[in-house]
């Protein structure tokens, strides 16, 4: 029998900092954790992108600089309240955050 294969997982490239994420990813066949960390890997892209260190958008966000750090490495599932907090620490509307983080997830089909 022939080995099988291990499931994309998206990446941080080492060269652009860029995640690479699969595309048509249904949220069903993904583990809880791997949701969890790939959003974590988002949030440091979309963090990297604005030029923040980790304390500085902690600052942003009114948290200690260890919430952005567990939320980054896929530990922490973030409430409402403080996805609104990353947006906005982002100067991002809470929409826009979402389409860059759980939308390149799910990538849901469009009706």
């Amino acid at each position: 029998m022939g080995a099988v294969a291990e499931r994309p997982r998206g990446i941080i490239a080492p060269l652009t900092g860029t995640v690479a994420v699969p595309t048509r990813r249904d949220p069903a066949d993904l583990p809880p954790s791997e949701n969890k960390e790939l959003f974590g890997r988002l949030v440091r892209e979309l963090r990297y992108k604005k030029g923040l260190n980790q304390e500085r958008m902690s600052e942003r966000m009114d948290v200690e600089p260890r919430y952005v750090s567990l939320v980054e490495t896929g530990r922490v599932v973030p409430t409402l309240d403080q996805l609104l907090k990353m947006a906005r620490g982002l100067d991002m509307s809470l929409t826009d955050f979402i389409r860059a983080t759980w939308g390149k997830i799910y990538d849901p089909p469009s009706h």
